[in-house]
């Protein structure tokens, strides 16, 4: 999935959105469109913007837009 893609999807706010990364799991859950909290690996962050949560380099030092197409998304 692009990034792009992954974007639309949270911003839809239908659901959480589970994610694996290199064997990690995570999920997205996207309160409101400026309350998104983000748990990967037994740590979790909140943002206050979608694009702030894309650009943090939070997955083994890797922001979202740059991994995206590597994640597993169920």
């Amino acid at each position: 999935m692009k990034a792009s893609e992954l974007k639309e999807w949270i911003l839809d706010m239908l659901q959480d959105v589970n994610i694996e990364y290199d064997g990690k799991e995570g999920s997205i859950c996207p309160f409101a469109r400026d309350n998104i909290s983000f748990m990967f690996d037994d740590e979790t962050r909140d943002y206050k913007s979608l694009d702030d949560m894309m650009a943090d380099p939070f997955i083994d030092g890797k922001p979202l837009n740059e991994i995206c197409e590597k994640l597993v998304i169920y």
